[in-house]
């Protein structure tokens, strides 16, 4: 995992990663530091690079935040663990105002970005005897999809969460979505960014 400040450290290397596909994970405290921008910055110069960028995200942060807001207790904020009606109100309320601030951030650098449904995701089940409700497990991604739109220069922001083929809302942990997302693209690098480096 990359503190925040070092992902401009990786710049150096982007030669022999030119035409390459890079995940970048975003943890969702690091969307709430000052300096964030400077970040999305430095995933524009990426791509004029001709380094491909697939972004993902976590909102473990921002979920917690709205649920003491309106008094309701998760079940589970990761998107691993049991996810009840309650916690997917919240979750999907967080999550989709975290999507629209991150795609107005990009714009705001004149990037292209799209918000696919390029997630092919189940219900997880019963698991150790419980019912994971709606927390959903990535059955497929749509590569084609992605790939056509990096290629168009578009960047896909794919957050933590998707449907299965009913059209349910499920909820995804979103280490999960970066890495069955970098498997599917063959990418070069999946880089998790977060406040604090491991």
């Amino acid at each position: 995992m990359s503190k925040f400040e070092d992902l401009r450290g990786i710049l150096q290397y982007v030669p022999q990663f030119r035409e390459r596909i890079f995940v970048i994970a975003l943890d969702g405290a690091v969307m709430r530091l000052p300096n964030f921008t400077s970040l999305l910055q430095d995933i524009a110069v990426l791509q004029s690079l001709n380094i491909q960028v697939a972004i993902s995200f976590g909102a473990r942060l921002q979920i917690r935040d709205l649920a003491q807001a309106r008094g309701i207790t998760l079940s589970s904020d990761d998107g691993i663990g049991r996810t009840d009606t309650a916690t997917l109100e919240v979750s999907a309320d967080a999550i989709s105002r975290l999507t629209s601030e991150l795609v107005a951030d990009l714009t705001a650098l004149e990037l292209r970005v799209a918000v696919p449904n390029a997630l092919a995701v189940h219900p997880a089940g019963v698991i150790d005897g419980v019912d994971l409700e709606h927390t959903g497990r990535i059955e497929r991604v749509d590569s084609r999809m992605l790939i056509g739109m990096l290629k168009e220069g578009i960047i896909p922001v794919l957050p933590p969460f998707g449907y299965d083929g009913r059209g349910t809302t499920l909820r995804l942990n979103s280490d999960a979505v970066a890495v069955e997302t970098a498997l599917a693209l063959d990418a070069a690098k999946v880089i998790f960014v977060a406040e604090e480096g491991w």
